[in-house]
């Protein structure tokens, strides 16, 4: 159980639930020239056993990519209302239907209803992003963005990405001094906490 860390965050985000920007976290991968690419993603599920993050991609994207030849994240995500900072680093499993794993030795397989299931859910303006063509192509002047009518159909894809903490570093920055804990998995039930100076 990842303990003590999970239970700041499950609070951290029952507490921002009314506030936008608390569903968002900034996400860092490393490029094909091995540099950081960092971007904001939607967070869409917390596992409260292992402490694991849910993510909806796009498997034409350049994130896929990255995560494909490097399988390892970091997250930032910052919480205004309770004033914490969780700074995640985790190892990235892409989950996408069989026959849809285009070669990626670490993609998870087995888990078809859990892509259906997570497309069911999106709403029809979420479903049509997945359908503007691939991402990063060019896209004609003033020209609008055509989809097609199909709003049923899992895409090939559309692929989930779940991210298995290894390390949570916590910075509280209320009160004076601020407090500061790294959580770090030591075994697979078993993470370890030290005080450290923020």
């Amino acid at each position: 159980m990842p303990g003590e860390w999970i239970s700041l965050l499950k609070k951290s985000l029952k507490v921002a639930r009314n506030d936008a920007t608390s569903r968002y976290y900034q996400l860092a991968t490393v490029d094909e020239n091995g540099l950081p690419d960092n971007r904001t993603v939607v967070h869409r599920a917390l596992n409260e056993q292992d402490g694991s993050l849910l993510m909806l991609t796009d498997t034409r994207s350049r994130k896929w990519g990255h995560l494909s030849r490097v399988p390892k994240v970091s997250i930032c995500w910052y919480f205004g209302k309770c004033r914490l900072q969780f700074r995640i680093k985790a190892d990235a499993k892409l989950i996408t239907r069989p026959g849809a794993e285009n070669n990626v030795s670490h993609v998870q397989l087995g888990d078809a209803q859990l892509v259906e299931d997570y497309w069911v859910r999106l709403s029809d303006a979420g479903k049509k992003q997945f359908l503007w063509g691939e991402p990063r192509s060019p896209k004609p002047f003033d020209v609008p963005l055509t989809i097609g009518s199909d709003l049923i159909t899992v895409p090939e894809h559309f692929a989930l990405v779940r991210f298995m903490p290894y390390e949570v570093d916590v910075l509280d920055l209320k009160g004076n001094p601020q407090q500061r804990t790294v959580y770090r998995k030591v075994a697979k039930d078993t993470w370890r906490s030290d005080g450290v100076i923020p």
